[in-house]
C-alpha cells in the first residue's frame, strides 16, 4: 500500500526543510499480484491425495495469508508463522507445531532450511521444495527430498541446487 498527502506551504517554507506534520492524505493506492491461473486447483489435487502443501514465502504475513488463503492453502485455523518468531522458539516447541504450520512468513533462506529440515528430522517427512530464486531457496533446495527448480523462470543457482528441472513453469504453478 501507498499513500499521497500534500500540505499547503508558502514562500517562507525553506526547500530544504520539508514539513513533518500537517498533510492531508488525497489517495491510497493498493496492487494486487493475482495468483496465477490453475494455482487453486493443482493445491486442491495435492490437498486431494494427502499431500500436505506449505507456504513459506517472504512476503509480510498479512499478504502472504491472502495469499494463501485464495490458493486453499491456509484453512480457517489460519496456522500461519512468521520465519523469525518460528526460529526463535525452543525445539520442543517447534516439534509441537511445525506439522500443522500451513504458511510461514518473512521467512529468510535460513529460515526455509530450517522449516525443511526440521521437517524431515523430526518426522521422517518427505519433502519437496520449489523455487525461482537461487541464493534464496538453494540451501531449501539441496536439503529437501526432492527439488524443483523453475527452468523458465528459475535462476541457475537454483537450478544447479535442484533435483528437477520444471521445463514449463506453468505445469507446477507455485
Amino acid at each position: 500500500m501507498s499513500g499521497m498527502a500534500v500540505k499547503d506551504v508558502d514562500e517562507t517554507c525553506p526547500k530544504n526543510n520539508i514539513p513533518d506534520s500537517g498533510y492531508n492524505l488525497i489517495v491510497v493506492v493498493g496492487i494486487k499480484d493475482h495468483v496465477r491461473p490453475g494455482v487453486r486447483e493443482v493445491v486442491l489435487t495435492c490437498l486431494a491425495t494427502g499431500i500436505t502443501v506449505r507456504m513459506v514465502t517472504g512476503d509480510n504475513i498479512n499478504t502472504a495469508k491472502a495469499i494463501a488463503r485464495e490458493c486453499d492453502i491456509l484453512t480457517a485455523d489460519e496456522n500461519a508463522i512468521e520465519g523469525p518468531k518460528f526460529i526463535s522458539k525452543p525445539l520442543e516447541d517447534i516439534k509441537d507445531i511445525i506439522q500443522n504450520i500451513q504458511v510461514m512468513a518473512r521467512s529468510k533462506p535460513s529460515d526455509k532450511l530450517n522449516f525443511v529440515t526440521h521437517l524431515r528430522n523430526m518426522f521422517g517427512e518427505v519433502v519437496a521444495v520449489t523455487g525461482d530464486h537461487g541464493t534464496n531457496n538453494a540451501p531449501a533446495l539441496r536439503q529437501s527430498d526432492i527439488g524443483l527448480a523453475m527452468g523458465i523462470v528459475g535462476t541457475e543457482v537454483a537450478k544447479e541446487n535442484a533435483d528437477v528441472i520444471v521445463v514449463d513453469d506453468n505445469f507446477l504453478l507455485m
